[in-house]
This record gives structure tokens, C-alpha cells and sequence, in this order.
């Protein structure tokens, strides 16, 4: 036994092989002693000779005999060892499983583990039989035929319903945005939708670190976030259940991931799991896909960007399955309905219809904050009465929870922009950040209202110094905001250019950095209509600020952006005033509207 490790095994001499490993679930208590004090007991269930099982997070792992077969990316040293990665049913550790090859029959050497990551725990074989079953070449055949070939495993992984086969492939900077936007909703506990945050987070992380290099996203980091949402689906609505159908997507991922890594073995172990939770717990509608699955697709559609509609919809199938189902998904429903019905797209009775469901759902979710701002903004929409009131009341419970993106803080100084004042919108945001100041949405949210103040045309001494607190602001969300800061770093040149002493050198240089970017084809049209607006009046640039307004008009993505950039070609043209008048009836001609 190594130092400061004890082991307890239980046997049975009175059963047969075949009954232990069919019937018995072993129970093995390890106590792992760190510099002599122990740590509590861990009960370890499903222990199946004739293997070796190890529960840790070690770097470094040698063991005596002869290295027999090796799968999965554990680190080890030596070449003495069996290791095959797995994950237990109810530990959130990994477990990998080492066999001892049968030159060590009759003895079980201790274990040498070291570790960089964490405590220790290790079971090893403790001869259940006269002496471990001898492994032959036949049956490692068996074994590793046992895993389909690659075109078969994926011809099954495509019929289970995860990110993975979701159609949520998205252009580079989408993802940079996304993957900030999900990193500021927080992961505080409570948050009743963790484990999808956390999904939604690693398979981010894993379409940015395929496509490329890139900075703060990598195979590990989606692997990572894959276990933190298992983890978080276990605890979040009844820390001690077991495995359930809200894990189907969690597995189906993990299945995903290890296929990409070529991780075959593990890949056919989580995708044995997720098929396992279907068969216990089958959808209430034969042939459609659980309601936790349909769930989860909708609030993931509904964050991706992609697809309200279908959110809707997926979300209000979801509760006809199981009316008595989780109240978030009421709430996310009403969210994901207001979010994709802009009130300008409805008719009367639509709009009444959408402030009805918001209305139901902040009834069945009082707890909810953010719904509850969400309800006030649409209502003020149509009547303005008691607006200010009930905002100054939200405002207190809102600054009484921590600051995350989901506390109802940013649509809330939406309310108080467009219904009661600037002035005091920005007074709530410096409440907000002072209690929190290391958030940096939240100081998204103040340099957001600074610029509402200054561009809104009312004139003020103070403006001066609003500009030069929104420009120090901005500044510092370039580099906490360094690949999804499009529209700040578009605002901030805006601010250099319309200062007392404007610097048109650096706004420009700020335009131009942002011209050699990739980018999507909806955001190069907001690129160009605002550099268009900025070469016109900040540069006096007439023949280029046309050009650019044609290059926002050619791009059919239907949008404000666009329409403007139209509007004002068209006011150009039929002034007559200017020489490339006629070049502009042409664009307009042949313009695809």
C-alpha cells in the first residue's frame, strides 16, 4: 500500500463469478489520507471485476506489468498500464478503469499516483477470483470490435437530438458574441437554466476551436463545460436524484465530443448512456423527442439567435407534453414570444395577446425579475401610467441580486430611457456598478447609457464630460470585450469624431481596423452605413460615404440599416444636386429589394 492511501475490498467466496459479476454491486469505502488528515468517505457503487478502478484527476499514473491496450487521453508514464476513460453513473469525477495484465496473476502491485488536480481516490482488483482472468489475443479482438467503426457510430450519433445536430452552425464573430454573452449571464447557483448555459457554453467552445486557433476556446474548455452542465442538471432541481431525462442532451453531446476527438470507446459509452435514458424514460408522444429535449432546444435557439419562431413553438410543445412541467419554461416561453414579436409587426389583439402571456408568466414566476422588467417595457409600450413608479420599485429588487446579465438590469435601463429619463437611467447604472464594479457588462450598461444621453440632441454644459467618462469607458470594453465589441468600438469612434476637439484620425483608424475584419454580412451593413455617415459628415467625403451606402444597400439582409442606407441614396438621386446622380439611379434600378 502507498503511503497515506488505504483500501477496503469486499469479497464473497461463496458465489460464483458469473453471479458477482451479473447480480452484485460491490460497495467499497476508500479513504485517501493527505498529509495525515482524511477527507470524508466516499461510497463507490457498480464495481465489476475483473477491473481496476481508479477515481481521480491525476496527471501522472504508472503502474506495474505490461502494457496491454490503451484508449482514451489520460497522461501516464511508463508503459505499464491498462487505461480506458469512462464516466460513473453518479460521480462527477472520472473514473478510468485499469486491468491489470495477467503477469501480475497472483499479485496486485500498489498503485504510485501522483497528483496535480485535486485528491486522489483508488480501488484497485482485489482477486474476487482465485487469480484475474488471463487476457488472451482473441479476447482483446473481442474487445476492441466491440466499437463500431466510425461511419457507424456517427450514422447513429445523428439521430439523437443535441447541439450537435441542431443546425447551430454560426459565423466566426457571432460566436465571439455569444460566447461573452453566455460568460456574463453567470453560472451563480440557482440559476435554474445552469446546466443549458453550460451546454450551450462548451458547444461554443468547441465550433470556435474547430474552425481554428483561437484564444480562450479549445477542445478541453468544451469538454469542460460538458461536465459542468452534467453536473448542474444533477443538483439543480433535486440534488439527489440520479441521472434523468433532463441529462439526454448533456449525453448526446459528450457522445459528439468524443467522436470529434476520435475518442471512439468513450464516444459509444455516453451514447449507450443517453440511448439507456430514452429507454427509461420514453417522451409522452411516441415519435416525438422528450420534452426536456424540446425544452432545451428552445432556450438554446432562443440565446443562439437563431430561429424565435421555432423557439416559441418548441417551448409550447414542451408544456402541452407535461403541463405540470418546470416554471422556467412558462416563463421562457413568454420571453422567447416578446422577443421574437416586435410590437410594430402586430396587429392590436396580437400585441394583447403577447402582454397577456407575459402578464401569466410574471404571475407564476414572481421571483423572476427580469421577466417581470420585460412585462413593464412591452406594457409601456401601450400605456405609459404608473410606468415610472413601478420601474423605481423593480429598480430596488434588482440591485438587491447579484449583477448578472439574467438580473433584469439591461432591459430595465431600457424602461428608463424610453419612459422616464436619461438621467435617471444613468444614476441606476452607477448604483448597479458600484456594487458590483468587477462585471463588466455592467459597465457595458453605464458607457450605453452616457451615449443615449450625449447622442440623444438635447444640449447640456455637462455633455463634455459625459463624452470623456463614455470614451474612457468604451476604451476599456475594447480590451474586456476583445473579439464581440463591434458596436461599442463603432459607438467610441463615433465619440471621437463628435467631440469639442474631435480626433477624426483615431475614429477613422477605428473604421478602418474593423473594415479588414471578417465579419457576417448583417454586421458589415451596420459597418458601412455608420463609416458611410461618419466620411460624410465628420470628412466631408461625399464621392466614398456613397460608395459605402451602396456596398450597406447591396447587402440583402433586411434591416433598418438598409433601409436608411436606400433612403438616403434615394434622397441623393432626386435632389439631382449631385454629380453621381445618375450612377445612383442605375444602383437603385438594378437593386434586389
Amino acid at each position: 500500500m502507498t503511503a497515506g492511501l488505504v483500501c477496503f475490498f469486499v469479497q464473497s467466496e461463496k458465489l460464483s463469478a458469473q453471479t458477482i459479476q451479473n447480480i452484485l454491486h460491490l460497495f467499497i469505502c476508500v479513504i485517501y489520507m493527505c498529509r495525515d488528515r482524511p477527507v470524508p468517505l466516499r461510497l463507490i457503487r457498480g464495481i465489476n471485476p475483473p477491473f481496476v478502478y481508479v477515481l481521480t484527476r491525476t496527471n501522472q499514473m504508472p503502474v506495474p506489468g505490461r502494457l496491454i491496450h490503451s484508449q482514451g487521453h489520460i497522461p501516464y508514464q511508463g508503459r505499464h498500464c491498462f487505461c480506458s476513460l469512462k464516466t460513473s453513473r453518479n460521480l462527477s469525477t472520472r473514473v478510468v478503469h485499469w486491468r491489470v495484465d495477467n503477469t501480475c496473476r497472483n499479485k496486485v502491485p500498489p498503485l504510485c499516483l501522483t497528483s496535480l488536480n485535486g485528491p486522489i481516490h483508488v480501488i484497485y482488483y482485489g482477486s474476487l477470483f482465485s487469480r484475474p482472468p488471463q487476457t488472451t489475443e482473441l479476447s482483446r479482438r473481442a474487445e476492441m470490435s466491440a466499437v463500431p467503426s466510425p461511419p457507424t457510430l456517427r450514422a447513429r450519433l445523428e439521430t439523437f437530438e443535441c447541439h450537435f445536430t441542431w443546425n447551430l452552425n454560426s459565423h466566426r464573430n457571432h460566436l465571439f458574441l455569444l460566447r461573452d454573452k453566455l460568460e456574463d449571464i453567470g453560472t451563480e447557483d440557482g440559476n435554474l437554466w445552469l446546466g443549458h448555459i453550460y451546454n450551450l457554453q462548451a458547444y461554443v467552445h468547441f465550433l470556435l476551436a474547430s474552425e481554428e486557433q483561437t484564444p480562450g476556446s479549445t477542445m478541453s474548455d468544451a469538454l469542460r463545460c460538458f461536465g459542468q452542465a452534467g453536473e448542474a442538471f444533477r443538483q439543480v432541481r433535486n440534488p439527489v436524484a440520479d441521472d434523468g431525462p433532463r441529462l439526454l442532451v448533456n449525453y448526446g453531446n459528450l457522445a459528439w465530443l468524443h467522436y470529434h476527438r476520435e475518442e471512439w470507446s468513450e464516444s459509444v459509452a455516453y451514447l449507450g448512456k443517453a440511448e439507456a435514458l430514452l429507454r427509461e424514460y420514453p417522451s409522452s408522444i411516441q415519435g416525438q423527442p422528450h420534452q426536456e429535449v424540446l425544452a432545451e432546444k428552445a432556450w438554446t435557439l432562443m440565446n443562439f439567435g437563431q430561429e424565435g419562431k421555432r423557439a416559441v413553438e418548441l417551448f409550447r410543445k414542451a408544456i402541452e407534453m407535461e403541463p405540470a412541467g418546470p416554471v422556467e419554461w412558462t416563463t421562457s416561453h413568454a420571453l422567447a414570444l416578446a422577443m421574437s414579436s416586435p410590437r410594430d409587426d402586430l396587429s392590436p389583439e396580437q400585441e394583447a395577446d403577447v402582454l397577456e402571456t407575459l402578464r401569466r408568466a410574471v404571475k407564476g414566476d414572481p421571483d423572476n425579475l427580469y421577466i417581470a422588467v420585460m412585462y413593464l417595457g412591452r406594457r409601456a409600450m401601450t400605456d405609459s401610467r404608473g410606468i415610472a413608479e413601478r420601474a423605481c420599485e423593480l429598480t430596488k429588487e434588482v440591485l438587491k441580486r447579484s449583477q448578472t446579465s439574467y438580473s433584469g438590469i439591461r432591459p430595465l435601463l431600457r424602461v428608463y430611457r424610453l419612459h422616464v429619463s436619461f438621467d435617471e437611467a444613468i444614476e441606476v447604472a452607477k448604483k448597479a456598478l458600484e456594487r458590483d464594479p468587477t462585471k463588466r457588462h455592467l459597465k457595458y450598461c453605464l458607457a450605453n447609457c452616457y451615449k443615449w444621453k450625449i447622442f440623444s440632441g438635447r444640449d447640456s454644459p455637462l455633455i463634455e464630460d459625459l463624452r470623456s467618462r463614455a470614451i474612457g469607458l468604451y476604451e476599456e470594453l475594447c480590451s474586456l470585450y476583445p473579439h464581440s465589441f463591434l458596436m461599442g468600438r463603432i459607438t467610441l469612434a463615433s465619440l471621437y469624431a463628435q467631440s469639442r476637439n474631435p480626433d477624426n484620425m483615431e475614429a477613422d483608424k477605428i473604421f478602418r481596423d474593423l473594415l479588414e475584419i471578417d465579419l457576417e454580412p448583417a454586421q458589415r451593413q451596420i459597418l458601412y452605413n455608420k463609416y458611410a455617415k461618419f466620411l460624410h459628415f465628420s470628412l466631408q467625403d461625399r464621392r466614398r460615404s456613397i460608395d459605402y451606402l451602396m456596398k450597406a444597400a447591396e447587402i440583402l439582409h433586411s434591416s433598418r440599416f438598409r433601409r436608411e442606407s436606400i433612403h438616403i441614396l434615394t434622397q441623393i438621386k432626386n435632389s439631382r444636386m449631385d454629380r453621381m446622380s445618375g450612377e445612383i439611379e442605375d444602383f437603385l434600378a438594378q437593386l434586389t429589394l
